[in-house]
C-alpha cells in the first residue's frame, strides 16, 4: 500500500520531469495553489539548487571563437628532466671544469719553468770545501740561473722559510744562481757568485741538520759561518773575510725582507 507521502513525491518527480524538459529553474509557483505539498517541495528543491550553484559554480563557458587553453603538462615534463638527472648533469659539468683547470695548471707550471731545472740528486759532497772545488772545476755549468722571485720561492719550498741573497746592486759581486746539493748528510743549497771575478760559494742549510765537522777550512779555502733564523750560512772562498753572508736575508713575502 502506497502512503500519502510517497504518492506526493512521485507526483512531484513527475511534474519536475515535465517542467525540466522545458529548461530553466522550476519555481514553486509552477504548482497549483491547492498543491501545498508540491509547492513546499518545489521551494525546498529551489533552495537546494541555489545552494549547490553557490558552492559549486561552474566557470563561464569559453566563447566559440576562442581556442581552449591546453592543459598544463605534468611538473616533470615542464622541467624537462628529473632532479636526479640534473644532479648527474651538474656532477659531469663540475668534473669537466676541474679537469680543465688541472690541465691548465700543469701546462702553466711547465711553461713557466726556467730553461735549467733544479735537481737535488746532482751531487753529495763530503765537505763544504769539496763542494766549492767541484763547482769551480765545472765552471758552474750545473748552476740554475734564477731571478729573485724564483730564488725566494725555491728556498721556501726547500726549507719551509724563504731566504734571498741580495747582491743585485752590490759593486763587484755578481750572483750566478743556485745548485741543490748535499754535504754528507746535510741537505743544502749552494748560492754561487763571483767577487772581483773570483768564485765564491755560499752553502745554505738548516742549522738543526748541520754537521759542523763538514764545514771547516781546508786546501787553502776559508769557511765563514753566519746563523740567520733557522739557517746556517757558510761562505767558502780563498778570502779571509766573507763578502756574501751580510747580504742574506729572511723574506716574508716577495718584495719584503727582514733579518733575524
Amino acid at each position: 500500500m502506497t502512503n500519502r507521502f510517497d504518492a506526493r513525491h512521485e507526483e512531484f518527480d513527475r511534474r519536475l520531469d515535465e517542467l525540466a524538459a522545458g529548461g530553466g529553474a522550476i519555481p514553486p509557483e509552477a504548482f497549483a495553489d491547492d498543491d501545498g505539498d508540491l509547492r513546499a517541495l518545489a521551494a525546498l528543491q529551489a533552495r537546494l539548487d541555489a545552494s549547490l550553484r553557490r558552492q559549486f559554480s561552474l566557470p563561464d563557458a569559453p566563447s566559440r571563437g576562442a581556442s581552449p587553453a591546453p592543459a598544463a603538462p605534468p611538473l616533470t615534463r615542464v622541467r624537462g628532466v628529473s632532479w636526479t638527472h640534473r644532479v648527474g648533469i651538474a656532477a659531469v659539468i663540475v668534473a669537466g671544469l676541474f679537469g680543465a683547470w688541472s690541465t691548465w695548471t700543469q701546462v702553466h707550471q711547465w711553461w713557466s719553468k726556467p730553461t735549467m731545472t733544479v735537481a737535488y740528486g746532482g751531487a753529495t759532497w763530503s765537505s763544504a770545501t769539496a763542494a766549492y772545488e767541484h763547482l769551480v772545476d765545472s765552471e758552474f755549468a750545473e748552476v740554475w740561473v734564477c731571478p729573485r722571485e724564483r730564488f725566494v720561492d725555491h728556498t721556501r719550498r726547500r726549507f719551509g722559510t724563504a731566504l734571498y741573497v741580495d747582491v743585485d746592486t752590490v759593486p763587484d759581486i755578481v750572483g750566478l744562481g743556485l745548485y741543490d746539493c748535499g754535504i754528507r748528510t746535510t741537505p743544502a743549497l749552494c748560492f754561487v757568485a763571483t767577487i772581483d771575478e773570483h768564485p765564491a760559494v755560499m752553502i745554505i742549510a738548516i742549522t738543526a741538520f748541520v754537521d759542523a765537522k763538514m764545514f771547516v777550512d781546508g786546501d787553502g779555502l776559508h769557511v765563514h759561518r753566519r746563523e740567520l733564523g733557522p739557517f746556517s750560512l757558510f761562505e767558502v772562498s780563498p778570502d779571509e773575510t766573507p763578502h756574501l753572508l751580510d747580504h742574506a736575508m729572511i723574506v716574508d713575502d716577495v718584495g719584503s725582507s727582514g733579518d733575524e
